[in-house]
């Protein structure tokens, strides 16, 4: 059963629009890895240890000194957030 006027027989493709690909992001080396996760440990350990000077220092009433010890705990916790965020993939 053909109708006057239309390709009988002929069919249209229709092509498929590709997806679209997720920019997922690229996963770290693992020596990246391994060296952001020991950045991460040992920053862990400076803090702890900066707390204890940090400590002593108030109990010797050791003014100038607790502002130092402060401003390096300030650097080491700044260190140890960027390198966790770098871990995760967020920091660029």
């Amino acid at each position: 059963f053909a109708v006057c006027g239309t390709n009988s027989g002929k069919r249209k493709r229709r092509y498929a629009m590709p997806k679209k690909r997720r920019n997922k992001p690229a996963r770290l080396p693992n020596r990246t890895i391994w060296g952001l996760e020991d950045i991460l440990a040992e920053s862990l350990q400076a803090r702890a240890t900066l707390q204890k000077a940090i400590e002593r220092a108030e109990r010797a009433q050791d003014v100038p000194m607790m502002i130092l010890l402060s401003r390096l705990n300030n650097n080491v916790a700044s260190i140890h957030a960027k390198a966790a965020q770098a871990r995760r993939g967020e920091y660029s």
